[in-house]
């Protein structure tokens, strides 16, 4: 593997010679409240010429990337060579002497979301907020476990690699393992109420419930299932089942000083009730126990994140296939979903994630890089890993735009119970993989 790391480094050294800009962070989140906003800009303006003083406000993001990719195995789709997605923002803010009050409704745009039947409005919330209560939203938020979640991508400029939670358009990932470093049972926007503490000595917390997972959207389109009979060797985690009931925490200090020596660390969790859909009502599976916990360490242009999350059995079936009900597994044999042997056995889980990042800032320009590794256990002894290096550089020209160079080294590893479990469900069951990723892309904040 030499080779392929000498040619990062002299595309590196090429990239960054040729550059007359910045590289920059295209982030999930919207523009922050202290950059100051283009298309806000243009459309108070606008307003104000009409005679309309308002309180609305608009912000958002767009990201572009062209990606090229050598990898090992060839999968059952073609993977992306271009890449887009966006965010708008609409925020009404108002304030009495001492509460302030509004609303946020969020839209997304992603190559093949409405082809995948995803909603298009991604948030839509109430907000109260005071210095002495903090923060209540009220409507499709995320959680607070997701807002106080901290991995090693947290520091991570570019595409953010696993970060993205994009990488399995790019790269065919072997049965069963994990490129994503977000929990896979986080119920994101889903319809709740959430409250984040104000920052009292450092100290912070948050909480949020949520009464049922698949209160998704307000636009959601809804995929049918199949009228299946099936027994315990479906793959509930990814395909039938959800959760309700829902409560998360997250808890963080923070010390220090932006310029100087910072650090935070969190604990973040997630507890609800494991549910099948109606078409499965006879299986039951595992409630939702998931946590992570993760630092970042500062000193002036130095950035440093480390993050672990364990998924628990979250959302498996609980009954598992033992060698009483179940003949022995054979590698070589057919099976669909009715036979017991394929299924998933005492020992197994949802995952763990580990993951580090380092990032440096100099001038306009931010280097950054890391490792993330995650494993899926199918039983005691059979599990799924992934392994992912990312290098990135970034460099903002601008408030507006931001170019990004970014190599990922990704390689996954699968067990055969996986591939035969995959198959069966009817989900990806691509062998061992190995692939190298080379990202070049723009982020335009408006």
């Amino acid at each position: 593997m030499m080779s392929r790391y000498s040619i990062v480094v002299l595309l590196t050294l090429v990239f960054g010679t040729m550059a007359s800009g910045c590289f920059g962070t295209p982030g999930k989140q919207p523009v922050s409240e202290e950059e100051v906003n283009f298309l806000n800009e243009i459309m108070s303006e606008k307003l104000r010429k009409a005679g309309i003083d308002t309180n609305f406000s608009f912000s958002g993001n767009s990201n572009m990337t062209v990606c090229l990719i050598n990898q090992a195995a060839v999968g059952n789709k073609m993977p992306e060579t271009f890449s887009y997605k966006g965010n708008i923002y609409l925020r009404y803010d108002n304030k009495t002497s001492d509460l302030g009050f509004g609303l946020e409704i969020g839209t997304k745009q992603k190559s093949g979301l409405m082809k995948q039947g995803n909603p298009i409005c991604d948030s839509s919330f109430l907000y109260f907020e005071s210095d002495s209560i903090g923060k209540i939203k009220i409507g499709y938020t995320n959680t607070a476990a997701d807002a106080f979640c901290i991995k090693g991508d947290s520091v991570y400029v570019g595409y953010q690699g696993p970060g993205s939670g994009d990488l399995g358009a790019f790269y065919n990932v072997s049965a069963g393992a994990l490129v994503d470093s977000d929990f896979f049972a986080n119920d994101a926007n889903a319809l709740k109420i959430a409250w984040i503490s104000p920052t009292i000595s450092g100290m912070s917390l948050g909480v949020s419930f949520t009464p049922d997972s698949k209160s998704a959207n307000l636009f959601r389109t809804r995929k049918s299932l199949s009228g299946l009979t099936i027994d315990d060797g479906w793959d509930f985690a990814h395909t039938t089942a959800f959760s309700k009931n829902v409560v998360t925490a997250g808890i963080a200090y923070e010390y220090g000083i932006p310029d100087d020596f910072n650090m935070k660390v969190s604990v973040a969790g997630w507890l609800g009730k494991g549910e099948s859909s109606k078409n499965f009502s006879s299986i039951s599976v595992n409630n939702v126990k998931a946590y992570n916990v993760g630092l970042v360490l500062g000193y002036k242009n130095f950035k440093m994140a480390a993050g672990f999350l364990d998924g628990g059995q979250s959302l498996l079936a609980k009954r598992f296939a033992t060698e009483e009900d179940a003949t022995p597994f054979d590698p070589e044999a057919v099976y669909d979903i009715h036979n017991l042997a394929i299924g998933i056995k005492e020992g197994a889980d949802a995952g763990k994630v580990y993951s580090v990042g380092l990032a440096y800032k100099f001038g306009k320009w931010t280097l950054s890089g890391g490792y993330f590794r995650s494993s899926t256990k199918f039983s005691h002894s059979e599990k799924a890993t992934a392994e992912v290096v990312t290098v990135a550089v970034s460099y903002v020209f601008n408030k507006v735009m931001s170019v990004y160079f970014e190599y990922d080294d990704i390689k996954t590893q699968t067990c055969d119970r996986a591939m035969k479990y995959k198959k069966a469900c009817n989900l990806n069951c691509n062998p061992d993989n190995r692939a190298s990723v080379f990202m070049i892309g723009t982020c335009i904040n408006f």
